[in-house]
């Protein structure tokens, strides 16, 4: 800072001075020379900073201590930022399935990673009983416990003996996926579980509270079938108290079937 109030206090004697141009040019080259020649030794020495502190941010599902075990084996601490190798660090990184993307600051004598994680949307249990995590962008993902409960659906069906059909689940990802994008919590806490049907190849929606049917059919008019759902069923909360219906049909364009039990 003092440095910089010279050179301003300096520029501003120059401009009360009505010197000849060209001096004043020569002189304001030389002021910019050395501003630039201090700012470049600035950087020269902050990259000579050994690292002593690595901070993780933004994590969720891991801890701070599972990213840090991604890249034990790279030599950070004490080591200076210039010998540092941050591209095969963020590599390293996104080795672990749960981690999307990273990004990384520095401090004098810091690193910060920030991880951007994959969010888990739903349940994936195959024909056996073995489940496995999906994300938004259709990953799997192993399954492990989280410190974080997570509320999600499950998608079964997909399966065929120990063969995945990777268009179905990409169909079950796509009805999640548009659920989530309208911030509809109605429908976000209602679904438990989508189910593939080999037999029809649709798709069935089961209610968390009481598995109710929803005969949702294939993923045209997706958004279409999303909306009534939720039209009816924030309707049927509201000014029925929640009918007792065996099924909900939205296969149809702009018509909701309601089968009620007798």
């Amino acid at each position: 800072m003092k440095v910089v109030k010279k050179i301003l206090k300096f520029l501003g004697e120059l401009s009360k001075k009505k010197m000849a141009r060209p001096k004043l040019l020569l002189r304001l080259s030389v002021v910019l020379a050395i501003f630039a020649l201090l700012i470049f030794l600035a950087q020269l020495w902050n990259s000579n900073q050994p690292i002593h502190q690595i901070s993780i941010v933004g994590t969720s599902f891991l801890t701070p201590a599972e990213v840090k075990a991604e890249i034990q084996d790279a030599p950070i601490i004490n080591r200076p930022k210039n010998e540092i190798n941050y591209a095969e660090l963020a590599k390293r990184l996104r080795q672990n399935p749960f981690i999307e993307n990273t990004y990384l600051s520095e401090g004098i004598n810091s690193l910060t990673i920030e991880v951007k994680e994959k969010q888990p949307i739903a349940l994936l249990v195959d024909n056996y009983g073995k489940m496995r995590y999906v994300s938004y962008d259709y990953s799997i993902l192993p399954y492990r416990l989280f410190n974080t409960y997570l509320d999600i659906p499950i998608i079964t069906g997909v399966y065929k003996d120990e063969l995945l059909d990777t268009a179905a689940l990409r169909s079950s990802i796509d009805i999640i996926n548009h659920i989530r994008s309208n911030s509809n919590s109605l429908l976000i806490s209602l679904i438990s579980e989508i189910h593939y049907s080999r037999d029809s190849r649709e798709f069935i929606l089961y209610t968390s509270d009481d598995s109710k049917k929803i005969i949702f059919g294939g993923t045209e008019d997706i958004e279409d079938k999303i909306l009534n759902l939720h039209d009816y069923l924030k309707y049927d909360l509201q000014y029925n108290g929640k009918k007792d219906f065996s099924y909900i049909d939205v296969r149809w364009k702009n018509r909701v079937i309601i089968k009620n039990n007798i």
